[in-house]
């Protein structure tokens, strides 16, 4: 199922993000999910995609790529921010949600 995008990702996540998919053939594109922590929290799950999943939604992260969103998790990560920052030796993902 194709949507307009609403999760928004910087350049500097997008270039990972393609860097990474580019090192394994068999990759679709990356799929953002969410999945319950704790007592009432919600962790940010990102997987590399070979398949889509039946009831994945989907946004093109470049020509070759798409961004795949996990249907149940759509309505907490809506209107995302992602962002890839890199601290010294550490590099991460930022998810910015103004949900």
């Amino acid at each position: 199922m194709n949507m307009q995008p609403e999760i928004k990702l910087s350049e500097s996540a997008t270039k990972h993000l393609i860097s990474y998919l580019s090192k394994d053939s068999t990759h679709t594109g990356v799929r953002f999910s969410v999945k319950p922590t704790g007592c009432s929290g919600l962790s940010y799950v990102v997987d590399y995609v070979k398949e889509p999943k039946d009831d994945d939604l989907s946004m093109p992260l470049n020509e070759n790529y798409l961004i795949y969103i996990d249907k149940k998790s759509y309505v907490f990560i809506k209107n995302l921010h992602i962002d890839y920052v890199t601290q010294g030796l550490n590099s991460k993902f930022i998810f910015t949600n103004p949900n």
